[in-house]
């Protein structure tokens, strides 16, 4: 079970993983999801997962929304509209005007507006390590771990500390990660 301070307000179908923290005065969104052992600060739009300590956006609830019947043009809405809010680097207010003037106006895409012109305490950002965390395990060598056990013995527990060792880089698409080790430990 997590655990939920004062005056958290958790919407419909919303999923919050064990052992996980929310902030009081926090505001749960319309079907997102809050990953296990995560601390949440600050709101959680509709239809986002979120994960880590503090809680940051890495994706929309696709099983949620598919489980949820939602059609498939409003799912690629929601898709345009997580882009908008989390990977155009604007500020929410101005995400905000950017939904209003570039995608037309669904259930789902209202909710979300609503949802973020009432939000108080702000919403959680992107967080890509969250995502690219397992990626990147999985696609170093065993060389390349043994680099990173040798300079923190908590591999893969302790990402904080070994995320300084990796460095990556997106291509223009967002497609094509890059990472590289200090040649010196």
């Amino acid at each position: 079970a997590g655990t939920l301070a004062g005056h958290v307000i958790v919407e419909d179908r919303a999923v919050i993983g064990g052992l996980a923290g929310v902030h009081q005065f926090v505001k749960i969104g319309y079907m997102a999801i809050i990953g296990g052992s995560s601390k949440a600060v600050k709101d959680i739009p509709p239809f986002i997962m979120v994960d880590g300590h503090p809680a940051k956006a890495y994706g929309l609830n696709v099983v949620g929304m598919e489980r949820a019947d939602l059609p498939k043009e409003e799912r690629l809405l929601l898709k345009r509209a997580f882009k908008i809010i989390f990977r155009s680097k604007l500020a929410t207010k101005n995400a905000i005007e950017s939904l209003k003037k570039d995608i037309p106006p669904s259930p789902a895409i209202v909710k979300i507006i609503n949802f973020l012109e009432a939000s108080d305490r702000g919403i959680c950002k992107w967080g890509i390590e969250a995502f690219l965390k397992p990626l990147i395990l999985r696609a170093l060598s065993p060389k390349d771990l043994e680099i990173l056990r040798r300079s923190d013995r908590s591999v893969p527990d302790n990402w904080a500390a070994n995320r300084r060792l990796i460095d990556w880089r997106f291509a223009q698409n967002d497609s094509l990660l890059h990472y590289s080790f200090p040649t010196k430990l």
